[in-house]
């Protein structure tokens, strides 16, 4: 996850993909079958990605 993040940031899904798909805001499942997720900020101008929560379900 952490090499997604660090090459691919814009690989995950908006947030609220319904209200704003291009938001910074982005979250991406991983494990098997998804168990887990992360939900991050893509601060673009600063080249940083912020972890938010990581979630795992298991």
């Amino acid at each position: 996850m952490f090499a997604l993040l660090e090459i691919q940031p814009w690989a995950g899904r908006s947030l609220n993909p319904d209200r704003n798909p291009d938001a910074a805001v982005r979250t991406h499942p991983f494990g098997e079958s998804g168990v887990g997720g992360v939900i991050y900020l893509i601060l673009e101008d600063q080249q940083i990605v912020e972890l938010l929560e990581i979630l795992w379900l298991g």
